[in-house]
């Protein structure tokens, strides 16, 4: 190993990193040694760890804002973390002001996934990690890993495998501040995502079709000398590229946005415009239906109250960001208070998840409702088991699912089974969770197929054709826990056949016209197909069943020779039956005996007698050949 020389000198950096202390401290040689081993343990198992339900810690930073440890461990490196997304995996994405950063779960290790480190928007087309970025606003990453980030008067993708850049919507500003008359924040409606005019693209949000929704502010002209902020709604269809508007005109910011399963649309309204001729409307969330139709489900009251009542009846101040969890619980940021709220699906209760209501950076390994929480300008996201995690743009810290995840399995007995003879039962047992509640849903090849309760048995599939069939089941969650699925492969057999085998006549004389014809009989299930003859063991004819019964008539004409044959018989078997051979059966042509009649001429002492002997032919009349003694 070579030798490390300590001094007070200052070296040159390493490529690619930043360090914001670059000054060599002096160990000793036995310290460094420790240290090393310490930070290199650290490198490579300080994968993301997940606290239990309801703690807070922190997952990535140290604590100071700023942009250092690529190929570090994240919780050493200095970041200012606006936007925070997790892909299904567990990666954690943020949006880092000139770059976007992604932190393995597996390794913990955090790396540049776009930026080179100077703001700006530069780099369409090529790669990410070579393009100016501006990443100080909402991000998502959808099913496919390909990442998405506003960037002022855009959203840019990160398409994932490729590393590519590139513009999805906006981007053509060139620092102009929109003021529109009338229909605030429309512009581009019906046209490409590309030649819309955006600016302040505050949040961004995914459905679960991939189409891209956006929370921007804007200006609108009340008269010729007074304009004011105004809030749109927007989204971008991935499939066509088409940007349209889902809501406009409040005449106030927005700081959020989110889709829930079913389509509906959520966005928060934190501040409004400051105008005698409008009115402020502050402290809202609101959801639009698929249908169109406006609710509030955060009514406007400011303050702080209302935990464990009606959301509507709840006080907030500034609510920012949103985001659901996987059972479509909706959580906040109340930014003044200080806090992350939770709006319950179904009951739509509010409480709170995060957060004491200082503004500071303390409390982790305990209660996140004890901890401080620096959420105002943060964002937050959830992962696929509902873990939260939130941003400060100084640390991104993570609370514990309060979701319980329960274990579903399957099994079929018999299994595997024979078609027509035998019934089987599946069972599906879910275990763990948090007193579960609901039903199962079964599906066969993936097609739906029926429901049950929780812990069911069902029976069946004796009439089911033979194959192999991949029974699934999934627990579709409730309040409490989340949703789990399962899956068997059941295997139903061919039924087993016999086939037999009878010839008559079984001596057949050479030259005789009859033949000889044999039938076979098939024993099995509701038996269809065909059944080959086959003759000294070489395939001869293929005859479909009648029946259960396929017969072969004079196979051996007029013209064979003496000889005995071997004849068996296969039936080739069909989808529920198995194929099945007969026992041979020996068919022998013998020699024919034709009728010799001798006739002599009566002759008179000493003449001779001549006598003549004649063969006929028989049967099919083959005249005899040979000789005569």
């Amino acid at each position: 190993m070579r030798a490390i020389e300590f001094t007070e000198e200052r070296p040159t950096p390493l490529p690619n990193k930043v360090y914001s202390d670059q000054r060599l401290v002096s160990f000793p040689k036995r310290t460094c040694l420790s240290l090393c081993l310490t930070l290199l343990c650290t490198h490579l198992w300080a994968q993301v760890s997940i606290p239990p339900s309801g703690i807070i810690t922190t997952v990535i930073g140290n604590g100071t804002s700023g942009y250092t440890g690529n190929g570090g461990a994240a919780l050493s490196a200095e970041t200012s973390a606006y936007g925070v997304a997790v892909d299904s995996s567990g990666n954690i994405y943020t949006a880092e002001s000139c770059a976007v950063r992604e932190t393995s779960a597996a390794t913990g290790i955090i790396s540049t996934i776009a930026g080179n480190g100077t703001c700006g928007y530069t780099g369409d087309g090529g790669a990410a990690t070579g393009a100016e970025v501006t990443a100080n606003g909402g991000i998502v990453v959808n099913r496919a890993g390909d990442v998405f980030f506003a960037q002022g008067q855009a959203v840019r993708e990160i398409t994932a495998g490729s590393g590519t850049i590139q513009t999805v919507a906006g981007g053509n500003n060139t620092g102009a501040v929109p003021i529109q008359d009338g229909g605030v924040g429309t512009d581009g409606d019906g046209s490409s995502a590309t030649d819309a005019l955006l600016w302040r693209v505050e949040a961004i949000a995914l459905d679960s079709s991939g189409n891209i929704y956006l929370a921007t502010d804007s200006y609108y002209r009340i008269d010729r000398s007074d304009s004011e902020w105004a809030m749109a709604i927007r989204k971008v269809t991935v499939s066509s590229g088409i940007i349209s508007t889902i809501h406009n005109g409040d005449p106030t910011n927005t700081d959020g946005v989110a889709v829930d399963a079913q389509g509906n649309v959520y966005w928060s309204e934190s501040s409004g415009a400051v105008s005698s001729d409008v009115p402020v409307a502050t402290n809202y969330i609101y959801e639009q239906t698929t249908s169109g139709a406006i609710s509030d489900l955060v009514s406007g009251s400011s303050g702080f109250s209302g935990d464990g009542g009606a959301a509507t009846s709840a006080a907030t101040d500034g609510p920012t960001a949103l985001t659901f969890d996987p059972l479509g619980n909706l959580y906040f940021v109340d930014g003044n208070n200080f806090r992350v709220r939770k709006i319950s699906s179904g009951s739509r209760t509010i409480t709170t998840i995060a957060g004491n209501g200082t503004d500071a950076d303390t409390g982790d390994g305990g209660a996140a409702t004890s901890a401080e929480v620096n959420i105002g300008l943060g964002d937050i996201a959830t992962d696929a088991n509902g873990a939260l995690y939130l941003t400060n743009t100084i640390t991104v810290r993570v609370i514990g699912s309060e979701l319980a995840r329960p274990s579903l399995a399957i099994s079929c007995s018999p299994n595997p089974l024979t078609y027509a003879s035998q019934n089987t039962t599946c069972t599906s047992g879910l275990t763990g969770g948090y007193s579960p509640t609901g039903s199962i849903a079964w599906t066969i090849n993936g097609s739906a197929w029926t429901s049950s309760s929780i812990n069911a048995s069902l029976s069946g599939f004796v009439t089911w054709n033979a194959g192999t069939y991949t029974i699934g089941a999934t627990y579709g969650g409730d309040a409490n826990n989340l949703s789990a699925t399962a899956s068997t492969v059941l295997t139903i057999n061919r039924a087993a056949t016999s086939t037999g085998l009878a010839c008559s006549p079984t001596t057949l004389v050479y030259g005789n016209s009859t033949g000889s014809t044999c039938t076979a009989t098939v024993s099995g299930s509701s038996e269809t197909g065909t059944v080959t003859f086959y003759i000294d063991g070489v395939a001869d004819l293929t005859e479909g069943l009648g029946g259960n019964t396929a017969s072969w008539a004079g196979m051996w004409g007029t013209g064979n020779a003496p000889t005995s044959n071997s004849v068996t018989a296969l039936y080739n078997g069909n989808t529920n039956n198995d194929t099945s051979g007969s026992s041979a059966v020996t068919v022998s042509i013998v020699k024919a005996t034709p009728p010799v009649t001798v006739s002599c001429t009566s002759q008179a002492y000493p003449a001779p007698t001549d006598c003549t002997a004649q063969v006929s032919a028989v049967g099919i009349g083959v005249t005899p050949t040979g000789s005569i003694t």
